[in-house]
């Protein structure tokens, strides 16, 4: 049983890390897309807004470690779940901008 498991983990990580890395240059090269002219600093300002983010999470993961993973786990979800209401804003903010310009078609708002 245990070996069962230990094969569902190496796969499921290998497969996360291999759609991180399809997805992430996708994500970079939309963004960049809006910034055609000023796109290394494009570029470094997502490099640096991303580092901040990575400093603000592991200093709350720090103040609340035990020694368990508990806490590490509830951070995880809580980040993820943020992610989630982000992502959900926006898309609800592009369907009013959508809705607020019926005369653009949907390719000019998409670009």
């Amino acid at each position: 049983m245990a070996v069962y498991f230990c094969v569902f983990v190496i796969v499921y990580y290998y497969t996360s890390i291999a759609t991180l890395g399809v997805i992430f240059p996708n994500v970079m090269s939309l963004l960049l897309e809006h910034f055609k002219t000023i796109s290394v600093t494009a570029t470094a300002l997502n490099g640096v807004v991303g580092f901040e983010i990575s400093a603000i999470v592991g200093f709350i993961a720090s103040l609340f470690h035990d020694g368990g993973l508990d806490n590490i786990f509830y951070l995880m979800m809580s980040t993820s779940f943020m992610s989630l209401v982000i992502l959900l804003i926006l898309i609800h903010r592009k369907k009013i901008i959508y809705n607020n310009f019926p005369k653009v078609s949907k390719i000019c708002l998409l670009m």
